[in-house]
């Protein structure tokens, strides 16, 4: 019982301390974020922010490959492949002018940003420009391109968008081994801008499908099975690996959990 005590202790103090300073470590990197940013109060709670997640990228990103993190928000999930072997690279895709210069300042501060590229927009089915729901800066994380009704926003603003296979394209379509995606909503669509990718790569796709977030993009669970079907792929409900093979499945196992891990057959 003291053991706990004190380790609830020194977790707080340390909650207060670095969320003063507005940068914490993280496997031995400094990371950047708005102070009271509901990521840093989950990486802080959990140890390791979204662990069994990290322990998926960690079996399935092959080394000496190319990682999309698509929705990167902080970078927490950037920093675990890249602190793992040196030549991993990571692209990640964050639009939001909230978490952006946090994201920025932790790539530039770090050991890998060689390895690492940063990208300051969005991702859909087609690039131009497109409408970004803002919210506090502290909850960042559920800014998306349609109003999700997770947080109260507080203003919509045109940020430039682009697509997968575009971005794959400019860098002149390295092996994926794995796309990590999450953003609110549009995953999906975003999804359905790199076929061309995917398709050449069959990179193993970690993504959030949440019940939520796909009402305002007039998305069901048929969409995302019809899907994986037209590229061959299966779809795992986590953190148990359920498998989706009907709409059933997958109507029962995304009442349960968001987090979906798509494998190609």
């Amino acid at each position: 019982m003291i053991q706990i005590i004190k380790k609830i202790i020194k977790r707080t103090f340390f909650k207060w301390y670095w969320n003063l300073k507005g940068t914490f470590p993280y496997y031995k990197h400094q990371v950047y974020f708005p102070k009271n940013s509901v990521i840093f109060l989950r990486a802080i709670e959990e140890g390791i922010y979204e662990m069994d997640n990290v322990k998926i990228l960690n079996n399935l990103v092959r080394d000496n490959t190319y990682t999309f993190d698509i929705g990167a928000n902080i970078g927490l999930m950037a920093i675990p492949i890249l602190s793992r072997n040196s030549n991993n690279h990571v692209i990640s895709i964050e639009p939001s002018p909230s978490s952006f210069p946090f994201l920025s300042k932790t790539h530039k501060s770090s050991n890998f940003n060689k390895q690492w590229h940063l990208i300051n927009k969005a991702v859909s089915n087609k690039s131009g420009t497109i409408d970004f729901q803002i919210a506090t800066t502290e909850n960042a994380a559920y800014e998306s391109v349609m109003n999700t009704s997770r947080t109260n926003f507080i203003n919509s603003i045109q940020v430039d968008c682009t697509t997968i296979d575009e971005i794959w394209n400019s860098f002149n379509n390295p092996e994926i081994s794995f796309i990590k995606i999450d953003i609110e909503g549009a995953d999906l669509l975003a999804l359905h801008g790199g076929k061309e990718c995917i398709k050449k790569c069959r990179p193993s796709i970690l993504m959030e499908w949440n019940k939520i977030n796909i009402i305002p993009f007039n998305l069901s669970n048929l969409d995302l099975l019809k899907f994986t079907t037209d590229i061959d792929y299966t779809i795992y409900a986590l953190p148990y690996f359920s498998k989706c093979t009907t709409i059933k499945d997958l109507e029962l196992l995304s009442k349960m959990d968001e987090n979906f891990l798509l494998i190609p057959n």
